[in-house]
Protein backbone atom coordinates (compact mmCIF):
# COMPACT_ATOMS: atom_id res chain seq x y z
CA UNK A 1 0.00 0.00 0.00
CA UNK A 2 1.12 3.38 -0.72
CA UNK A 3 0.01 6.53 1.13
CA UNK A 4 -0.98 9.15 -2.57
CA UNK A 5 -1.96 12.07 -0.22
CA UNK A 6 -2.60 13.00 3.14
CA UNK A 7 -4.10 16.23 4.93
CA UNK A 8 -4.51 17.24 8.30
CA UNK A 9 -7.83 19.98 9.83
CA UNK A 10 -8.49 21.26 12.86
CA UNK A 11 -11.07 20.25 14.77
CA UNK A 12 -12.96 23.48 15.83
CA UNK A 13 -15.15 23.82 18.20
CA UNK A 14 -18.13 26.45 19.95
CA UNK A 15 -20.04 26.06 23.18
CA UNK A 16 -22.53 24.14 20.97
CA UNK A 17 -20.36 21.33 19.66
CA UNK A 18 -18.88 20.90 22.87
CA UNK A 19 -22.10 20.63 24.64
CA UNK A 20 -23.44 18.29 22.46
CA UNK A 21 -20.17 15.76 23.50
CA UNK A 22 -20.95 16.55 27.39
CA UNK A 23 -24.90 15.25 26.35
CA UNK A 24 -23.24 12.36 24.78
CA UNK A 25 -21.14 11.88 28.12
CA UNK A 26 -24.57 12.49 30.03
CA UNK A 27 -26.79 9.79 28.13
CA UNK A 28 -24.32 7.32 29.30
CA UNK A 29 -25.23 7.81 33.10
CA UNK A 30 -27.60 5.54 33.65
CA UNK A 31 -25.26 2.90 33.10
CA UNK A 32 -23.04 4.30 35.60
CA UNK A 33 -23.77 3.28 39.47
CA UNK A 34 -23.58 5.30 42.93
CA UNK A 35 -20.50 7.42 43.44
CA UNK A 36 -19.26 6.99 40.22
CA UNK A 37 -22.32 8.21 38.32
CA UNK A 38 -22.50 11.20 40.67
CA UNK A 39 -18.93 12.32 40.48
CA UNK A 40 -19.36 11.98 36.62
CA UNK A 41 -22.25 13.95 36.38
CA UNK A 42 -20.88 16.98 38.98
CA UNK A 43 -17.77 16.74 36.11
CA UNK A 44 -20.02 16.95 33.18
CA UNK A 45 -21.67 20.19 34.92
CA UNK A 46 -18.60 21.81 35.26
CA UNK A 47 -17.19 21.28 32.18
CA UNK A 48 -20.45 22.54 30.53
CA UNK A 49 -19.64 25.84 32.45
CA UNK A 50 -16.00 25.93 31.67
CA UNK A 51 -16.82 25.36 28.10
CA UNK A 52 -19.15 28.37 28.36
CA UNK A 53 -16.69 30.97 30.42
CA UNK A 54 -14.14 29.74 27.44
CA UNK A 55 -16.46 30.84 24.68
CA UNK A 56 -18.44 33.30 25.43
CA UNK A 57 -17.28 36.26 23.37
CA UNK A 58 -15.34 34.68 21.42
CA UNK A 59 -15.56 35.60 17.33
CA UNK A 60 -13.67 32.54 16.41
CA UNK A 61 -13.87 28.66 17.45
CA UNK A 62 -11.71 27.36 19.65
CA UNK A 63 -9.10 25.03 17.79
CA UNK A 64 -8.17 21.59 19.42
CA UNK A 65 -7.30 18.33 17.46
CA UNK A 66 -6.94 17.42 14.39
CA UNK A 67 -9.22 15.33 11.60
CA UNK A 68 -6.67 13.47 9.25
CA UNK A 69 -7.76 12.30 5.68
CA UNK A 70 -5.36 10.05 3.79
CA UNK A 71 -5.36 8.23 0.21
CA UNK A 72 -3.88 4.94 -0.23
CA UNK A 73 -3.29 3.05 -2.96
CA UNK A 74 -3.05 -1.01 -3.02
CA UNK A 75 -0.90 -2.45 -5.45
CA UNK A 76 -2.28 -5.79 -6.70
Amino acid sequence: MTVTASRQFPILYTHATILRQITVARSKLPLMDGAVRDGMEKVLGELEKESFEATKGATERIKLGFDYVVCCEVKE
